[in-house]
């Protein structure tokens, strides 16, 4: 049977995440291709076992007949894996040549077995895109179940997603809901606070407090674009920062943790002016400042005060040498990984819709730079998204 077994951790903040999946699990050993499964209720079996936290299942054989039927399920869904052998009990029944037809069969790529295993090449690691906007018009609810599945595919098995305005807030908790891979961040985006009620924060408030709701965010301060008609400058970022403040409040008050957008057209002073509300605020509050773009020196004064930085698909552009340069030079545990998709596809994809998957070609580059192996950033990424989130123990 799959593992259906629901344990308890203790987390880093105060998400339901444990609840609903409390860790990342293997069943390492079932028989889907049984007769007590119909064909039908696979997907169903499989879905149930992610709610628990079973992220993979390794499939076994019996006998010859049974080999093809369990490549087949392996072949279908990207968290199964197969084994293919000859039970005890069917030695009688078959033929004394069978070990040329089975060596056929464990040939294939989705075999799995001790050393030689192609399981890392399938699913080399465990990553999870920190910053998505799944509920962006740039992707449609019919696909969304295919965009979750190509990221299973490329070892993306968790995604959070994170609201911009309060409209689109009831879609990122309802795709949270939905799909177990998916976490959600209830926020204002700076450049939406102009069209945002004084009183908005009694409605976000709700939304936040919902168990699949991990952080506040996605908020923060951005001078690159222009005043809306009607604004000066001074008074559009004079009321991010006090939109800014606010969430840093409530994130408080709900004991979670904060992402935060910084851009400018040229500078720095969307960060400096950030980092000045920070620091009111990080002893109860931790921050990650998504799309880091800037030096390592830039960075410090964020990681002093505990927070964190996150790299997007910037980091695979040949333009992007102090991108890549502080990926390289910042410490194991201080950064996570994202695509902030729909935008800023990394390179092979530049230039086309963005989406979890791709969080594996940043992961790629980034480890190339950094000298370490693609399982080792995954191992120390996964374990700073945990802790940030609250959403599980390091791995």
């Amino acid at each position: 049977m799959l593992v259906m077994t629901k344990l308890s951790l203790v987390s880093g903040s105060k998400s339901d995440f444990n609840q609903s999946s409390p860790m990342t699990l293997t069943d390492s050993h079932c028989h889907l291709a049984s007769q007590k499964f119909t064909s039908d209720e696979l997907s169903d079996i499989i879905a149930r076992a992610r709610q628990r936290g079973v992220q993979r299942m390794v499939t076994l054989a019996t006998c010859l007949d049974d080999c093809p039927q369990n490549i087949s399920i392996a072949e279908q869904y990207p968290e199964v894996y197969a084994c293919m052998g000859i039970h005890p009990c069917d030695v009688h029944e078959t033929d004394n040549h069978y070990i040329n037809e089975l060596k056929i069969h464990a040939r294939h790529p989705r075999w799995v077995s001790g050393s030689k295993s192609d399981f890392n090449q399938s699913s080399p690691m465990t990553l999870t895109d920190s910053h998505c906007h799944l509920a962006s018009q740039k992707f449609t609810s019919d696909e969304l179940s295919d965009i979750i599945a190509r990221a299973r595919q490329r070892g993306v098995q968790r995604m959070v997603t994170l609201a911009t305005c309060l409209d689109d807030c009831p879609q990122n908790i309802s795709i949270a809901e939905q799909y177990p891979e998916v976490y959600a961040c209830m926020g204002i985006h700076p450049c939406d606070v102009h069209e945002t009620d004084n009183h908005y924060i009694n409605e976000l408030k709700i939304h936040a407090r919902h168990p699949r709701c991990v952080a506040i965010g996605e908020t923060g301060l951005d001078y690159y674009h222009p005043a809306p008609e009607g604004w000066t400058s001074d008074q559009y970022h004079s009321r991010q920062q006090e939109f800014l403040k606010q969430h840093f409040e409530l994130a408080a008050e709900l004991g979670k943790n904060i992402v935060i957008h910084t851009r400018d057209r040229t500078g720095e002073a969307s960060l400096h002016d950030a980092l000045s509300i920070y620091r009111q605020y990080a002893p109860q509050v931790r921050a990650v400042f998504h799309c880091f773009p800037f030096s390592l020196e830039a960075a410090q004064p964020i990681l002093d005060l505990g927070g964190l930085i996150s790299f997007t698909g910037i980091a695979t552009f040949k333009n992007a040498a102090t991108v890549i340069e502080t990926a390289t030079n910042c410490p194991a545990g201080s950064f996570m990984l994202e695509t902030d998709s729909p935008y800023l596809a990394p390179v092979p994809h530049r230039g086309q819709r963005n989406e979890p998957a791709f969080t594996y070609f940043t992961a790629e580059a980034i480890a190339k730079a950094r000298g370490e192996s693609l399982a080792d950033l995954a191992a120390h990424t996964e374990a700073t998204v945990n802790q940030f989130y609250g959403i599980g123990t390091a791995l």
